[in-house]
This record gives C-alpha cells, structure tokens and sequence, in this order.
C-alpha cells in the first residue's frame, strides 16, 4: 500500500506539498547530496496526541495512550522503509512526540515526504549551549549577589531549599565529585559516549547544576552557589561539542516520569537554536501533558527585537532572559516577540490568558554568576542558561511547599511575583517579560496542598453598551463590560467564591461591582458572564489614559485559616495615546539651503556627510575608514531634558566589520556634563556577529535628565583599518506626550457641620511632568466664585484655606491645578469642575439637623407586587449609597455607590439580585445613606411575587 501511494504522487502540483514538508535546512543538504549518500533525517508525524482530552487519566496511563498512538501510527511507514535496507538504516522510533529518526537515501526522502501521515521533515537542528563567556569576578560576600538578589536565601530561612524535589538536567554532564555537587545526582544517562559514571568534558552542565542545587544552603558548607541545595537531579549528557541527541533525552525523562517513579517537576534547558522551527515542540507538549514544566534559557542572541529562540519562545515553555548585577536586561540577552505564526500565536496553548506572544517570560541573573567547574574549583560564567537554573531551583523551592502544583501554576506563580524593576517599565514587556525572578515573593504566595486557590483563566473588557462604537478600547464616555472567567486550580473547595471589582482611578466608575461566583470544586471553572461587570468611563478622560482597577477574589474553606483572598491589579487603557512628542531628531538631510551635518555635528577622523548608503534617502553619517586613535560623531548643542518624563533615544544603524579583524571600540555614548564625561548607552558585542543589515535601536534615557545632554557615536577598529563600516540616520529624541492634568487624591471633604470656619482644605496633587500652580475655588451662597492659592507643604501636599462664614451659609468649592509640561495641562477635583459638580457643605445651627433636609422614601404600597420605586431627594451634592438587603443580612444589590449632585432621584429595583437573578417573596431592607454627611436610613419592605 505505501509503495503504490508513493508512486502515484508524481504530478507537479504535488511538487510544492513535497517541498513544504521538508524543513530550509534538510532542503539545503539535500541539494549537495549525492543519490546513494544518506542522510540523518527526524520524521514527524501528522497525527497529534489528544492533549486537551487526558483530564482523569494518571501520568502511566497518559504516557501509555501517546505510546500506543505513536506504534499505531507509525508502523506502516517504518514496514515500507525496512524493505529498503540498503538505502535506510538506524531506525529510532519515539513517544516523547509522534516521530522516529533513520539514516536515508535523497530518494528516500523525497518519497516520505509525499505521505499524508507524515506532518514534515528534519535534519539534526542547530542547536546550541546558550552561554557567552565566562564572566568577571566581583567582590565576594558570604551568599553569592545572585543567590540575595532573587531571595533565595530568605526561603533557606524560612525551611524551604527545595528537599528532595526532583528537577531534570539535559546538558554537557555533571562532575558528582565536586564538593558542592556531591549527592545530588540520583539518576545519570549519556547519549554521546555511553559512558555509566558521570562526568563531563565540557564544564557548562557543572556550572548550571551548581547554579540550581550547589551547596547547602543554610548549612556549614562554604560555597553555597545553588538557589536549592535540596534538590536531586536526573542528568542527561546530550551534547559534545555541541552535538544533538535532544530528542533522546527528552524521551529518557519522560520515561523516568511516567514508568520508573520518578516525579521530575521540571527540566533544566540550557540549549536552544536561533531558528523558528516546530523540531521540540511535540515533545515540550508531552512533558506539559506529564506534569513537567520545560524550563529554557530564551537564547543569547540579543540585543535586538525578535531574536528569541527555540525552544525558550514556545508558548508551552517558560523562557528565560538574563540581567546584571543593576538589574538592568544584558546586551546578549534575546528579545520578544515570539513569532506571530502558527501555532505560537494560538491561545490553546498559552499559559495565560495576556501572553500574547511576549517573551521572555522572565528574567533572572546571568552576569558574573559564580558556579563549579568540573576540576573541583569555581568559576564565572554568564549567559541565559545561568539566569534559567535560577528558575530550576525556584521551581523546586516552591514545589516543597506544594507537591500537586501543575505546570501552569508554577508557570503563574512565578510570573504574577516578580519583582518589576524600573529600567523594565511597563510590564510585561519583550525584554524583562513579567520582570526579575523573586523567589521569596512567589514562596509566600504559593498556596498549601489543601486550600483553594482562585485563578484568573481570561479576562475580556468589551464596549457592547449603547454608546459605544463596539472597537474593544474602551474611549471616554463609554460603558465598558468585564467579564472575568476564574479557576479553582488547586486543594479543597471553595467556598462562597466572590468577586469585587474596583476603581482605584478618578476618571473610571464601577457598577454591579460585585459577583457571587458560588462554590467551587477543584478544577471547576466559572465566569460573570450572565451578570458583567460595568465600567463607567468619564468623558473627560485624556486620550491614552491608564487607569488602575482591581478584582478582589475570596473564598471560604473548611478552615479559616486557609480562607483564599487575593487582589488582582489590571491597567486597562482608555483611548490611544498622542503621538510621542520629538524633541530633537536628525536625518543628515540638507534643509533650506543648511546643512545639518556640519551644523550641528563635530567629528574626529573621517566620520562624514555619505550618500553611499542610508536608511531614509539620501545621506546618512559614515565612520569612513578607521584611522589609528577613536573617531566620534557629536552633537554639538546639549538638549535639555529636565521637563521630560521617560525621554528616549531612537536611531537606525547599520555596521560591516570584516571577520577576524579586532574592533577595539564600538560605542553609543551620552554627556550630561556639556561633554566632559562620557557614559556608555550602547556597546557593540562582537559575539552578535559581524554585520547587521539596517535596524533600529531604541534606548531609554530616564537615567541621564539634565539640561545639557549630548550623544557621540564612537569607533575604534585601529587593527581593522578599512575593514570597520558604520553608518547611521535617522536619530530621534522623543518622549510620550504628557496629556494627563494633575491627579488629586484624598483632597478635604467637608460634611454639614455647625462649625462656622475657617475651613482647611488639603489635597495631595502629583504629575508626571510636576505641578506648577494649585489653587481652591470657593463660593458662598451661589455667589461669585473666588480663587485663593494653595500653599505646597512637603510631600505633594498642598494646603487652602475658605474662610469663617455666618450660620445658615453653603459653602460650594473644588481644586484646580496646572502641570509642568512644556504645553500645560489643567485639572480640576472634582472632575470638570464647576461644570460636572463641586464639594458642598452647610453651615447649619446648633439644632438643625441634616436629617430634617435629606428625604428618603418608599413610593409603592408595602407589600409591594411590582417594580419597586424609591425616591430621595438631595439638597447638596454628596456620595449616595443604596443597598438591598435580606432577612439575614446579606447584601443582595448594590443600586448606587456614587456622588451625586442635588436634585430629586427616582430609582427603579426591578427585584434582581447582584448576578441579575430574580429575588423570593419576602421580607427585605432598604438601606439608604450618605456617609459624608453622617445620614442613614433603613427601611422594611415586604415583597410578594406571583399573583
């Protein structure tokens, strides 16, 4: 059958099918290859295994179902190429994915490719050991910086160094006789050499292991290097020189989970390659499916946007990025986004919800990371595969306190806890991903084995409210709905699960702010969707606004102690922002008979005005040819960035230095000193390789705010004499534009009072850009507003006074306040002062009381059948409560939480609860109240439904 299948495939349109099932790189080595030569060739399958329908099976039982999928499916295609042995050879077949590998003939190949069942074709991927270069010592402390930067050394404290949790190790080898590695290793296998006892020729797989377990941690041992001295390894040798039998190791630890026992609950990959191929994605799949978080350095092929490499930027993976000793992302270190392509871009396999394609997931430290070396002695090595052991041992420390956690929760746990280090902000991003590794911080909010644990799976804001114009950005004047869908991922169930959404912004408004989510069995899933959240958007909003609104989750368990409460901070965006604001930009054009080249740039050597290349037409800045001393590119005029809130630096570069020859200095450098000292923004790292095609950098310049600020682009190839090109265009100082007005929080606000003044008003005003003036508006009886200005009392507070008024007197007034920027913003508290309302109080008499001036009633007959109608009346704008109650005191509905201006109101309770649910016949309270004017009723209804 398979025989007479490939035969019939030979028509040209099958052509292009052929092609496409063949990865670029087996394309190539198929062109040079003679027809009687074979070739080692991986053969993915097309049938997958049914990942999202294993709930209820065991791990032998999954691991079972995939091994009998993958004979099944394979067995017709490995008998058809058995009856070719001279030309097919060296058969492996594979479970970790639905694949075998052989050595064949080009003929061969090409048939294969032809097969319906097979999904495509490889040849032994490039892969590579992600570690740079060995790095310098720093000053040596009693625990390792790294090892205090991520606290690891707060969870040895607090009894938790990763016992006797197993983590896997795919890598050069172990040396076992290192005393800080000694008795760690419980299971070994070498790939490249066979060999039965441990060892390792290279030294990078005894550095990473003593990143993740060297030492003892709170123990007598003086090296402690790793961040969990408890953890037991299972080592795989796969590489020698950086030879590949990856796919073999990754079966073996499947193995090992599944059939002999052993419970690994993650693996260690220092490796990966630079191109997007699907090569390990099945087998990342299956460790998931087992309980096994694929753990992986991102790739050290930095710095430059969408350099992130396989296996790290799967989605099924957690990546790992590395950073310095100051926090701050390294040059090597790849960056984001993952590819936007099948299947990375298919949320099925996300971890997350808000992935979307960001990457790496996290950074740990991976400069300067001291570590054992195979000879018994230390070293400093750096690279992402430094930063990912960190992971490895987070992972087991977290997994002490809680055996049962999936993949995914460690995967969140880690990520919801980091520590978001300001050169990374706003988060995530596709340099820092969610931020540095903190591994107290994730400790402490990991849950115990039986408590209910509430995550949040998705989170969708929508503006399906009449008024909107249905685009998903919520814009000022909008309702926006949120739906929240949440899960209960671990322990017991949960009890009496709710949520509460808040406003933590002036310009955002919640309404039916609360969801009973219910009772929650482990594993269940439920979200709002019957009864959303509302988001009521004010229509002042600044265009690009961020707004900061919480969910805040609990649930009750069978003991109080393990009770589950947690909030969740989301920044939602209202409207797009501005463009950015340029404050200096420069394309080496000439412009109105002036050329900016020697108008405003000084140079040394033979930097020059070129047309020989460029990135816009038609000039750029040339190095020209290396002379014997550094050649620089100035500006000549500093900027001044005091009034800029996050300015940047954007250019576009393009380099040619020839392969072999030193290039002594290549830098980006910045003067806040009018140029009497230089500071490095940028450096050329030679390990990136020697060209680079026409790209854009981007650097942040929040650390170098002065108002004499200047760059150079400086070149030293002395030995490299006309073998050293850079060009440059196209430079540009920018910086968001600064729209928002000032913000007020917890601003005066004065009750009814007898009291007869004067009267303090306080208000705490921030802005990006500064405030520059503040002032109180008040006025007396409806009569002309009077302006008086605040004075600034340390601390962004600022302080008014309204003077002393007669008995019987309204006092209206609000804030106003302007900011800094170079083109000012004014704001107003309440928002849209006077027009959209104003603070009131009134001065009453000793006898009078608010009481006598608030109404609050009851318009249907009691008991009522219908609708029910309730009417107050406001004889000043104050914040309004309306709340439904029943016979047992739960709240059923909130119906106002809000300030209202004076008038008359007349609310409808069409007798739902708070999830839109109709309420029983009985006896409820209506509570209505003004909190800042010391007011409260409570009436007694009595409801009947039906006839």
């Amino acid at each position: 059958m398979w025989l007479v299948f490939v035969m019939m495939i030979t028509i040209p349109d099958q052509l292009m099918l052929i092609q496409e099932k063949i990865t670029p790189e087996l394309k190539t080595r198929l062109v040079n290859t003679g027809p009687e030569e074979k070739i080692k060739i991986i053969v993915h399958m097309a049938e997958h295994y049914p990942y999202d329908e294993l709930k209820g099976l065991s791990i032998k039982e999954r691991a079972q179902l995939f091994k009998d999928i993958a004979k099944r499916s394979q067995q017709p295609l490995i008998h058809f190429l058995l009856q070719f042995p001279d030309k097919v050879d060296s058969i492996k077949q594979f479970w970790v994915f639905n694949g075998f590998s052989l050595c064949a003939t080009r003929d061969i190949i090409e048939n294969i490719s032809r097969c319906s069942e097979v999904s495509f074709i490889s040849t032994t991927p490039k892969i590579e050991i992600q570690s740079v270069k060995k790095g310098k010592a720093i000053s040596g402390r009693p625990i390792e910086w790294n090892i205090q930067k991520v606290m690891a050394d707060s969870c040895w404290t607090a009894g938790y160094c990763g016992d006797s949790i197993i983590i896997g190790h795919i890598d050069t080898g172990i040396d076992t006789s290192h005393p800080a590695l000694r008795g760690k290793l419980i299971k070994w296998r070498d790939f490249v050499n066979g060999q039965p006892n441990p060892y390792d020729d290279n030294g990078h797989g005894t550095h990473t292991a003593g990143i993740i377990c060297g030492g003892d941690g709170p123990g007598p041992f003086p090296d402690d290097i790793g961040v969990a001295p408890g953890v037991k390894l299972v080592c795989a040798k796969a590489f020698s020189m950086f030879n590949t039998y990856i796919h073999e190791a990754m079966e073996w630890i499947a193995v090992l989970k599944a059939d002999s026992g052993y419970d690994i609950r993650a693996v260690n990959n220092g490796w990966g390659g630079p191109s997007p191929t699907l090569e390990f994605w099945e087998d990342c799949n299956t460790w998931k499916s087992l309980g096994i978080l694929p753990l992986f350095a991102i790739g050290n092929y930095g710095p430059d946007s969408g350099t992130t490499g396989i296996p790290g930027n799967y989605p099924l993976c957690l990546g790992v990025g590395a950073t310095n000793t100051g926090d701050t992302i390294v040059d090597f270190s790849s960056r984001g986004p993952a590819p936007d392509s099948t299947p990375w871009n298919d949320p099925q396999y996300w971890y997350r919800y808000d992935w979307t394609l960001t990457k790496p997931d996290i950074v740990a430290p991976g400069v300067n990371i001291r570590s054992s070396e195979p000879d018994g002695g230390y070293s400093y090595r750096q690279g992402t595969d430094m930063a990912l052991s960190h992971i490895s041992g987070a992972v087991a420390i977290l997994c002490e306190k809680n055996p049962n956690l999936p993949p995914e929760e460690l995967y969140n746990i880690l990520l919801n806890n980091t520590d978001e280090i300001p050169p990374g902000a706003p988060y995530p991003n596709n340099d820092y991903g969610w931020g540095r590794l903190n591994i107290w911080k994730a400790l402490q909010n990991t849950p115990a084995p039986n408590q209910p644990w509430i995550r949040v799976l998705y989170r969708e804001i929508t503006d399906p409210i009449p008024g909107g114009n249905g685009n998903g950005l919520l814009e000022p004047g909008e309702i926006g709905e949120m739906v929240v869908t949440i899960k209960n991922v671990d322990g017991d169930t949960a009890y009496n699960t709710t949520g509460v959404l808040k406003s933590y912004d002036n310009y955002v408004t919640v309404q039916n702010e609360t969801y009973l989510f219910g009772d929650l069995a482990p594993d269940e899933t439920v979200s709002n969707s019957s009864s959303p959240f509302l988001l009521l958007i004010h229509d002042l909003t600044p265009q690009g606004h961020k707004a900061k609104i919480g969910l805040l989750l609990h649930a009750d368990a069978e003991y109080d102690t393990l009770d589950f409460d947690d909030t969740i901070f989301y920044s939602i965006q209202i409207g797009n922002p501005p463009p950015v604001y340029v404050i200096y930009e420069e394309d080496f054009e000439y412009g109105g008979f002036l050329d900016s080249f020697t108008c405003y740039w000084d140079t040394t050597g033979n930097w020059n005005w070129s047309t020989q290349d460029f990135h816009s037409p038609f000039h750029s800045a040339y190095s020209g040819a290396s002379l014997n001393y550094a050649t620089t590119l100035t500006l000549k005029t500093g900027l001044d960035l005091t009034l800029f809130n996050e300015p940047q630096l954007s250019f576009w570069h393009r380099y040619l230095f020839a392969s072999g020859y030193s290039i002594d200095t290549c830098a980006v450098q910045i003067s806040t000193n009018g140029g009497s000292s230089w500071t490095d923004l940028w450096t050329y790292d030679w390990l990136q390789g020697d060209t680079l095609p026409w790209t854009e950098l981007t650097l942040p310049l929040s650390s170098y705010i002065s108002n004499d600020v200047r760059i150079r682009f400086m070149i030293d190839a002395r030995t490299a004499q006309y073998y050293a090109h850079w060009y440059i265009d196209d430079i540009k100082f920018f910086a968001p534009v600064d729209n928002e007005p000032p913000n007020f929080t917890n601003t005066t606000i004065w009750a009814d009072t007898s009291y007869q003044g004067p009267f303090t008003v306080q208000s705490t005003v921030t802005d990006r850009a500064g405030v520059a003036e503040v002032c109180l508006y008040y006025r007396v009886n409806n009569s002309t507003w009077v302006q008086t200005q605040m004075v600034y009392q340390g601390n962004d507070i600022y302080s008014g006074q309204i003077p002393a008024q007669t008995c019987g007197s309204q006092i209206d007034y609000y804030l106003w306040a302007q900011d800094n920027w170079i083109f000012p913003n004014a704001g107003c508290d309440p928002i849209g002062a006077p027009d959209y309302g104003y603070y009131s109080f009134f001065i009453t008499g000793l006898t009078e009381t608010l009481q006598n001036r608030i109404e609050f009633m009851i318009m249907n007959q009691n008991p009522a059948k219908d609708k029910v109608r309730l009417k107050f009346i406001l004889p000043l704008s104050t914040k309004v409560q309306l709340t439904i109650y029943d016979i047992t005191g739960r709240r059923v509905k909130t119906l106002i939480d809000a300030i209202l201006k004076s008038g008359t109101y007349e609310i409808l309770w069409r007798q739902t609860d708070q999830v839109g649910r109709t309420v029983s016949s009985g006896i409820y309270f209506i509570k209505f109240s003004a909190p800042d004017r010391g007011f409260e009723q409570i009436k007694k209804l009595l409801l009947l439904r039906g006839n």
